[in-house]
């Protein structure tokens, strides 16, 4: 069972991928194709990836089976085709028939191919010609011939005589030998490269994964057009950004001091304002008096540069630290930043200025106090933070009349922000929340819990201008939640 499994596994990436390397020139402005299908639902055996011409182009739509064979030391003959290990299974070629026979009377000019990393057998590799068709002497050589003699075969399994057999076979290309795993990666790898797309083991693991979950769901996402391919490509943050280093670099030391490399621009140390292990954070006057200030210098300095409004910035800090960093430096203002961010085992950077995903929140509103003058929004990204905003709706009775819980679409946990433009997607859609909760309600302020990955918080700050005053709140050390710095936005 264990090999069987890691047979499908790896005949399924193998497909997914084979899928990928053809759906990719998609992206090309001259592509000949309009759409292509995974997994089509109408394609019969020839259904694993279907190209589907640009009305006008007088090319044959193409209908793929893609087969991976575990072990290299198998081949394709005359005798394979037509092979059936049970009765009540047909053989490949009688698969690829019918496939032919059904999708020529709705579509017209087809073409069905196979594809395996099997080669041809010695005495039928002769036949396959360049573009990986049968030659026409299958056709024409004597019934006494062995060729002769392995058309009559396929013509009795196929139940067809010989000029349909003919015309299947014209229809029919063999792209055999077609190369390892191994040689395909490295061949999706270089077609990524040339359309501008990452490359490596990284990307092509986020594209198998997506592909899967693609077909999983079925319906309409299975069609890739140009528009819908480029948007599954910026979805999953597979554009290879060209190297553009900020000018100009903000640290802020918070829970640690280290040094970074290059040198910042500005440096500002906060450490004795903030510790982890305590969970202490700056007062309120300690902001407005100290920190705030330094924010304000260190703005004029970058405002004064040439380059100063693409920043690089580096620093440790609570997640409303951060919020109030990033609302000092507003991308109304044209400011954007650059930061760390770990996902899973690599850390990348990313872009408060990325282009957005579709992610959005999925939020239902808590009811609280009639009494309360504020609306309460907490943000659970990066897990289930039920539990501890009902705790905080209680704690907050008093001057709280309800809570907005939100979490992705896709649903909160480690995975919930996959890219740049994820992050920057939500705090957009977060911006919105709040400035809608607070007229909904007509709340004074609105207090903002935020459950979620550091370039978010840093990416949320910039998006808070004209959404009225907001009180932030921090995690204590015994799990519960102390008011943070206060950002009137206006």
């Amino acid at each position: 069972m264990g090999e069987q499994s890691s047979a499908r596994i790896g005949g399924d990436d193998y497909q997914h991928l084979y899928s990928w390397y053809l759906m990719l020139p998609l992206l090309a402005d001259n592509c000949d194709y309009d759409h292509v299908y995974v997994e089509h639902p109408k394609a019969g055996a020839a259904d694993d990836v279907t190209l589907h011409p640009k009305i006008g182009r007088e090319i044959a739509s193409q209908y793929y089976q893609v087969k991976w064979h575990a072990t290299a030391s198998g081949h394709y003959d005359f005798e394979y085709f037509i092979h059936v290990k049970k009765p009540s299974i047909p053989s490949l070629l009688q698969k690829l028939f019918e496939s032919w026979k059904k999708l020529k009377e709705e579509t017209g000019d087809v073409e069905i191919w196979l594809v395996s990393n099997w080669p041809a057998a010695a005495d039928f590799i002769g036949l396959i010609r360049e573009g990986y068709e049968l030659d026409e002497s299958f056709h024409l050589k004597g019934p006494r011939s062995k060729v002769g003699k392995a058309r009559k075969l396929w013509c009795s399994s196929l139940k067809a005589d010989e000029r349909e057999l003919a015309e299947f076979c014209r229809a029919l290309r063999l792209r055999l030998g077609f190369g390892s795993t191994r040689d395909l990666a490295a061949m999706v790898d270089d077609r990524m490269s040339s359309y501008g797309l990452k490359s490596g083991d990284g990307p092509r693991k986020i594209v198998l994964s997506s592909i899967r979950d693609i077909i999983k769901a079925g319906g309409s996402k299975k069609k890739f057009t140009l528009e819908s391919l480029r948007e599954f490509v910026s979805e999953n943050d597979l554009w290879a950004q060209a190297v553009d280093n900020p000018k100009v670099g903000l640290t802020i030391h918070g829970w640690t001091k280290e040094r970074f490399d290059p040198e910042p621009t500005v440096e500002i140390d906060w450490t004795g304002f903030i510790d982890r292990p305590t969970r202490r954070i700056p007062s309120q006057g300690e902001w407005e008096n100290k920190l705030l200030p330094e924010l304000q210098e260190a703005k004029k300095v970058f405002q004064n540069s040439t380059d100063g409004r693409y920043i690089d910035f580096r620093g440790k800090l609570p997640l409303t630290t951060l919020l109030a960093v990033g609302a000092e430096f507003p991308d109304v203002g044209g400011f954007a930043f650059r930061t760390q961010q770990p996902t899973g085992s690599e850390t990348n950077l990313w872009r408060s200025d990325t282009p957005p995903t579709k992610a959005r929140f999925r939020y239902e509103a808590l009811v609280g106090s009639d009494q309360g003058e504020d609306i309460a929004l907490f943000l659970s990204i990066s897990g289930d933070g039920r539990a501890d905003a009902e705790n905080f709706l209680d704690e907050n009775r008093g001057t709280t009349s309800g809570l907005i819980y939100a979490e992705p679409e896709s649903g909160s946990g480690q995975a919930a922000i996959r890219t740049a433009g994820d992050a920057v997607a939500l705090a957009d859609h977060a911006k919105q929340l709040i400035r809608e909760s607070r007229t909904k309600y007509r709340a004074k302020r609105v207090q903002l819990v935020l459950f979620a990955p550091a370039s978010f918080g840093l990416f949320l700050g910039q998006k808070l201008n004209a959404v009225g005053r907001i009180v932030t709140f921090e995690r204590t050390a015994d799990g519960g939640y102390q008011e943070s710095v206060t950002i009137a936005t206006g």
